[in-house]
């Protein structure tokens, strides 16, 4: 069991508890009778203490907003205008539907784990935008975050970077 320190400014208790359940989830597999697994230690904080913090519809900027918080950790935050992730640092929610699968990936950027796919895209002018995302491993959740899921690679990686 690999337990991650997640801090948040997230006050909403159901939606943390739906996010450590589906990151949990998704962060578990077995292998030939070993189980590997993350366990989400999710403190929530408050990033300001006592300084003024900015208010709903204030342009955040994230950057600073993301400093705020204990560096000993994850962070797992919102006021982004899309949803994203730093490797090893963050995740910014935006706004819209965030599928659990998606959030699993953006997840594992916080693991260190950057992206599998190649995204691309070319404009055409008035018809709009052309885009191209090349994925290397279909089944692999950093390589397809709507569609894979996380590999015994995952772990083993993990393991020998700690």
């Amino acid at each position: 069991m690999l337990s991650v320190k997640i801090y948040t400014d997230i006050e909403d208790e159901g939606y943390l508890r739906q996010a450590k359940t589906v990151i949990e989830e998704a962060w578990r597999v077995e292998d030939q009778g070993t189980q590997y697994a993350v366990e989400l230690g999710l403190r929530t904080v408050d990033p300001y203490r006592g300084k003024r913090a900015p208010s709903r519809g204030d342009h955040l900027d994230l950057g600073k907003h993301i400093a705020n918080f204990p560096t000993d950790g994850g962070v797992l935050t919102t006021g982004a205008e899309f949803t994203h992730a730093v490797v090893g640092h963050y995740v910014a929610l935006g706004p819209g539907d965030l599928s659990p699968k998606t959030l699993a990936h953006e997840f594992g950027h916080i693991l260190g784990f950057n992206d599998g796919y190649v995204r691309g895209y070319t404009d055409l002018g008035e018809m709009g935008f052309e885009i191209l995302e090349l994925t290397a491993f279909f089944d692999d959740i950093m390589s397809a975050p709507r569609e894979g899921r996380v590999q015994v690679t995952h772990f083993k990686l993990l393991m020998e970077a700690l």
